[in-house]
């Protein structure tokens, strides 16, 4: 019986941890140079995104907090609140050892789906 639960427990360990790698590459890679406000889905013109990123970049040199916009089509069937996890973790936002980091996740609506809005931290 002990063997059986012990088999069990690694089993969904290891599938569980194929599916989040899976997830995690539909997460974009961090922009190089590294961007605050990255619009994968085109919905900004480059004069708002530009103006957006002057007030983010002053907000972190005068605060130290980090704040990414993360603007996509999809949120490759994730739930909002983890897509924007994933993307603070992979990306690095904020400081390490501060949790001053906050990722602003934008899914635009579409015809056939509504739109998502969620706001991480840590």
């Amino acid at each position: 019986m002990s063997f059986f639960k012990n088999f069990l427990i690694i089993i969904l360990l290891t599938a569980n941890s194929v599916i989040a790698g899976n997830f995690n590459d539909s997460i974009p890679e961090a922009p190089s140079p590294f961007m605050l406000i990255n619009d994968y889905a085109g919905l900004l013109r480059i004069d708002e995104k530009n103006n957006l990123e002057k007030k983010v970049r002053l907000f972190y040199d005068s605060t130290s907090t980090q704040i990414a916009v993360v603007i996509v089509n999809n949120l490759a069937g994730l739930e909002p609140s983890d897509y924007a996890q994933q993307v603070g973790q992979k990306w690095g936002v904020g400081q390490k050892g501060k949790n001053n980091g906050l990722v602003i996740l934008i899914k635009p609506k579409t015809e056939r789906e509504k739109g998502q809005v969620f706001i991480a931290t840590g």
